[in-house]
């Protein structure tokens, strides 16, 4: 079985969602618009949504070069906490 890899970027955090395309490719274009369209997603969004849809999904965080470091650790700490209440629900 085939499956690709959709990348999607929040913040500091890069998100990597595997999908079966002759399967989950049509739930894509929703998650697009979710993560466009809402002024309120977080990363336990994203994380939630893949979740109830049956997709894996990997996360990496970035420190990027172009933040103050402070913006850099709050994020993190953010992406800490999202991975923790993910697991636990």
């Amino acid at each position: 079985m085939e499956k690709n890899i959709v990348e999607v970027k929040y913040y500091n955090v890069s998100v990597f969602i595997s999908i079966n395309p002759e399967k989950d490719e049509y739930l894509m274009p929703y998650l697009r618009r979710i993560v466009r369209d809402s002024e309120s997603v977080t990363l336990k969004t994203i994380l939630n949504w893949c979740k109830n849809h049956g997709l894996e999904a990997e996360t990496k965080f970035n420190w990027r070069k172009d933040f103050p470091m402070t913006a850099n650790v709050f994020n993190y700490f953010t992406y800490r906490h999202a991975l923790r209440e993910s697991y636990q629900s």
